[in-house]
């Protein structure tokens, strides 16, 4: 399966293959998965996602990848050989009043 595809399909599986479930919710804190806890439990957080799809894409493809955190959210983003799809240039423009 060529590499795009597989991350594709392994980016898939992580964000649908489980019941989102906020760890608060069912735990009443934060609560970190190891990947093989995300995948035998019935529901799971976009930290417990990540971490499964961090680990399935480092031992299949071995690909340098980044943690983007928020405040309220974690995703990853894969390096690839060369650029997929377009590219999204931002200005930033920063003031001392803010």
């Amino acid at each position: 399966m060529p590499t795009k595809k597989g991350i594709d399909y392994l980016t898939q599986f992580t964000r649908y293959a489980f019941l989102y479930e906020d760890d608060r919710e069912i735990y009443g804190a934060e609560k970190r998965f190891a990947p093989e806890q995300t995948l035998i439990n019935d529901m799971s957080d976009c930290d417990d996602r990540a971490a499964l799809f961090f680990y399935l894409v480092k031992e299949i493809y071995d690909l340098p990848m980044i943690a983007l955190r928020y405040s309220t959210h974690v995703t990853l983003a894969a390096q690839f050989d060369k650029p997929i799809g377009q590219s999204n240039n931002f200005q930033v423009i920063t003031t001392d009043k803010i």
